[in-house]
């Protein structure tokens, strides 16, 4: 439905965070309070203070991305890193690099059919484990683009479903 739930950690507490958007997918922050929210309306820009949102965009992607999947911001570059299932599942092979400023898409990136997990490593780098076009035959992998030059550094062979980057930049497959 149209809730939030916030989960402030220290506290072991939840609060309800209602808005006007449809299903949210994903979300980043990109600033204190400042978050892109991904949805099946397409991608939006809000501010949340005191569990509430104090201000929302209209669609900031002109309806481009209707079923986004997973966003990432990339602090080294400020801008955004995003794949969505608005053409169906399976169907897209590429992530979408979009500058915030003027909210435009850069570039797409193929990194292979269905990209999943994605994170910010600590090299400037932007990793993304692709699910493959059908998971049965093995043909999922973890992909390393550069963030400098918008391109596939590297394909590993490796059968990555998902994965987390930790402080002492560690990968855990």
């Amino acid at each position: 439905g149209n809730r939030l739930i916030a989960y402030q950690i220290l506290s072991n507490t939840f609060h309800r965070v209602d808005h006007s958007l449809a299903t949210i997918s994903c979300m980043v922050e990109v600033a204190p309070g400042e978050y892109f929210v991904g949805s099946d309306e397409g991608l939006f820009g809000i501010t949340i203070k005191n569990y509430a949102v104090d201000r929302q965009t209209g669609e900031l992607s002109g309806k481009r991305y209707s079923r986004i999947h997973e966003i990432l911001f990339h602090p080294y570059t400020q801008r955004l890193v995003m794949f969505d299932y608005s053409e169906g599942l399976g169907v897209d092979n590429t992530v979408s690099v979009i500058d915030i400023e003027s909210f435009t898409e850069i570039k797409k990136i193929e990194v292979g059919p269905n990209p999943g997990c994605i994170s910010p490593g600590p090299d400037e780098a932007v990793y993304v484990a692709t699910y493959g076009s059908n998971i049965a035959d093995g043909d999922f992998n973890f992909v390393k683009i550069n963030s400098q030059t918008d391109e596939v550094e590297r394909i590993y062979n490796e059968k990555v479903m998902n994965f987390a980057i930790d402080n002492n930049n560690i990968a855990y497959l």
